[in-house]
């Protein structure tokens, strides 16, 4: 469930609940959905996933990956058998689709907000507290141009103060299925997501946030074989290089 709140700027965006554990009837939407989507995706496209060893079985850890498509997140959610919680832009909440976001239990951040992203970051530390796995897209942003862009320090930052390693994951396929702007998606298309080595923050200090981000980025780069590009993927100002979606 989620709640509205208005931050200083005028814009709302809804408010995620704290992180609770054991909820029944949200474990039970998560698992249905999750299925569901499984049979689905595997009906019409060809998923294969690359390195799952490399997510450890039980613990906390981060997840990044990189973004080009809106079909992302239900591969994301896919490739595992351990649940994912990810970090999702709050438009998707109230869209059409909002009530799948929010059976599947992920966590609104309105893009440059401070607050939404105090909330939605408290709500990340909580999961990872409880050993659980947090999802996230460094870029931000769907890539427009299918470059990889620069990362935000949202990645760094829930590595550095929940003391957990990142893991990252290569979606390669997307961008052609359904790259931002598609109407329709393409089907029977093959999506591959390579997943590698575990990152560890290698200082614990704030002032080393942005190299351990650009060093997540190096090892997607590497993974998907995408160009980096050193410009992020929105345009319009920030106040500050904010966290991730």
């Amino acid at each position: 469930m989620t709640r509205h709140h208005e931050s200083e700027s005028g814009r709302a965006g809804p408010r995620p609940e704290p992180y609770w554990p054991k909820r029944p009837g949200f474990s039970i939407a998560y698992w249905f959905l999750r299925y569901g989507l499984e049979f689905l995706m595997r009906l019409l496209y060809r998923v294969k996933v690359e390195g799952r060893a490399n997510v450890p079985r039980k613990g906390s850890v981060i997840l990044a990956a990189n973004h080009l498509s809106a079909f992302d997140p239900p591969f994301f959610a896919i490739a595992f058998r351990r649940r994912i919680t990810a970090l999702a832009n709050a438009r998707y909440f109230d869209s059409k689709n909002g009530w799948f976001f929010r059976g599947m239990g992920q966590i609104p951040l309105v893009p440059g907000d401070d607050i939404s992203r105090d909330l939605a970051f408290d709500c990340a530390r909580g999961l990872l507290g409880h050993g659980k796995i947090l999802g996230i897209f460094p870029e931000g942003n769907r890539s427009l141009d299918g470059k990889l862009h620069r990362g935000r320090l949202g990645v760094a930052v829930l590595a550095r103060e929940a003391g957990v390693p990142v893991v990252p994951a290569g979606i390669v396929g997307t961008f052609d299925v359904l790259p931002k702007g598609a109407k329709r998606p393409k089907v029977f298309r093959r999506i591959t997501i390579r997943v590698g080595e575990p990152l560890t923050h290698p200082s614990g200090r704030a002032v080393d946030d942005r190299a351990f981000t650009d060093a997540v980025m190096a090892s997607l780069a590497e993974l998907t074989g995408q160009e980096q590009s050193n410009t992020y993927t929105e345009s319009r100002t920030r106040r500050a290089e904010p966290a991730a979606s």
